[in-house]
């Protein structure tokens, strides 16, 4: 009895030490460069939309108080390079191509008025982000950009003329080149020190600086107008606000993983 006591003992102390010089705590250094990849879905506000009941309103754009397109989709690519020590601090490069419809889901026949618009919007943002947990598999971060947008479309506006279906016409905006600023935010996910996913939202102006409402020579075709001029038609003080929910991948480099024994 007494050598099955110690010998219990033993194995049993044999078994609490093995199991204690298998935990293990994983320690993760910030990524020191991200890439993020994302599909964006686009809510546009203000002037740039416009619209009521999701109707276009062929009246409102040649009078250049809207442009009526409504939701879209995109994508965009952003670079986040860690500027402070502890990774808080990022700087971000990002490149997004986002179009706007007035119907990206279908229209409803019923409506006498067939006018539509499709806008592009090509921006190139530089910002700075701030990361709340640089370390941990989830990350959070805010962030503000200044960004330089090329902007252009095209717009079927519909006339109406009583007792018949009127006629339609098209307008072409061409490349228009704007100053804006976003805000944005979101939350990362790293799968591994190499992989990770990412869900996000940005809310843009695109248009802050170098408003106009420049002439053409092609009534049918020019810039933007989206400035207020009353001698200029389809001229009208507009603002290119709209918010994209960004969701896509994350690409790491630089993270360092470290492996400590716990006894």
């Amino acid at each position: 009895m007494k050598n099955f006591f110690l010998l219990f003992t033993m194995l049993a102390v044999t078994a609490i030490s093995f199991s204690q010089s298998q935990r293990v705590m994983v320690v993760r250094s910030y990524p020191t460069f991200t890439i993020q990849a994302n599909i964006d879905y686009n809510q546009s506000y203000l002037e740039f939309n416009g619209t009521y009941n999701n109707d276009f309103h062929s009246d409102e754009y040649m009078k250049g108080s809207m442009l009526g397109a409504d939701k879209g989709l995109g994508g965009s690519i952003t670079s986040k390079i860690a500027l402070s020590e502890r990774g808080r601090l990022r700087l971000n490069v990002s490149l997004s191509y986002n179009n706007f419809k007035t119907y990206l889901f279908g229209r409803n026949n019923r409506i006498s008025d067939v006018g539509n618009s499709s806008i592009n919007i090509m921006s190139l943002g530089i910002g700075l982000e701030h990361n709340f947990t640089p370390n941990y598999k989830y990350k959070l971060y805010l962030g503000a950009e200044g960004t330089a947008n090329m902007i252009n479309g095209n717009s079927l506006i519909w006339v109406f003329v009583g007792g018949t279906p009127g006629y339609t016409y098209g307008v072409t905006i061409k490349n228009s080149f704007r100053i804006g600023a976003a805000i944005f935010g979101g939350t990362e996910y790293m799968i591994n020190d190499k992989l990770g996913l990412s869900l996000g939202f940005k809310y843009h102006i695109a248009n802050i600086l170098l408003k106009s409402a420049k002439t053409s020579d092609d009534p049918y075709s020019f810039e933007l107008r989206d400035a207020a001029d009353p001698n200029v038609q389809y001229a009208g003080k507009k603002t290119l606000a709209y918010i994209s929910l960004m969701a896509g991948v994350n690409f790491y480099w630089g993270v360092d993983t470290k492996r400590y024994s716990i006894k």
